[in-house]
């Protein structure tokens, strides 16, 4: 978490950096090389966002923090167009007119778009598994009627395989959210967007096998049981760490 754990990022970057200059004298790497390839990305979500809303990757500590401190100096511009906020409390203090309804209800609406506090940071992987050159994720739907002895959860036999609406190429930065990012809400803002293409239900694409590909040219093979035995082992194992 950002910047709870800051600390911890700052030495896996130093440790990334070590293991790189090693490569180098090593000759396992050119300098040039060295230089093309980030010595460490970060995906940075916010802790409560929703629908894609604030996610950025970043190659350095340094660059994230500068994006974090942009975007929270942008969000308290936009709160203090509306809001009062009194210093040194916990929660955005808002003055409101009881005689102004629709002007109480436009406030309270923007109390909900205060400044994240915290991030949630983790590696970026930049050689992912592909679906026809996209980025892609499984939407997966889950009902759960208890969580204490017996536990019982409902897995849905089917749902969604979302794909960015870019194909997939680390080379060209990562400042392209269509080529990184997955969310609907997002992609479809894209004039490249096709909901048949970039929106796919689960079952077809695990018609009998899903073949994969990275951009190393190494391709991953699984069948749908193999996939739904994945998932099922994902879905129980979420549910255990968040058991009370």
């Amino acid at each position: 978490m950002y910047p709870a754990e800051f600390h911890d990022i700052l030495e896996y970057q130093k440790k990334k950096t070590e293991k790189r200059k090693a490569k180098v004298e090593e000759g396992k790497m050119t300098e040039a090389q060295s230089e093309l390839d980030p010595v460490a990305l970060y995906i940075c979500k916010p802790e409560s966002g929703s629908q894609g809303r604030g996610i950025f990757i970043a190659q350095k500590v340094e660059e994230m923090r500068v994006q974090l401190n942009k975007t929270y100096e942008k969000n308290r511009e936009n709160m203090n167009e509306y809001l009062k906020v009194e210093q040194g409390l916990d929660t955005l203090q808002v003055y409101l007119n009881p005689n102004n309804p629709a002007e109480r209800d436009r406030l309270l609406a923007r109390q909900l778009e205060k400044p994240q506090n915290l991030y949630i940071v983790q590696k970026y992987i930049k050689r992912p598994a592909l679906y026809q050159g996209h980025k892609y994720d499984f939407r997966i739907y889950v009902l759960i009627t208890s969580v204490i002895s017996p536990m019982t959860i409902f897995l849905f036999n089917d749902g969604l395989v979302r794909l960015a609406s870019e194909k997939y190429d680390y080379s060209k930065g990562y400042d392209d959210p269509y080529v990184h990012l997955t969310n609907y809400s997002l992609n479809k803002n894209n004039t490249e967007f096709d909901s048949e293409k970039h929106k796919l239900r689960l079952k077809d694409v695990l018609r009998g096998e899903l073949v994969s590909t990275s951009q190393t040219g190494k391709t991953y093979r699984k069948t749908a049981k193999q996939i739904w035995h994945e998932i099922e082992q994902i879905v129980v194992k979420t549910v255990f760490v968040v058991q009370p």
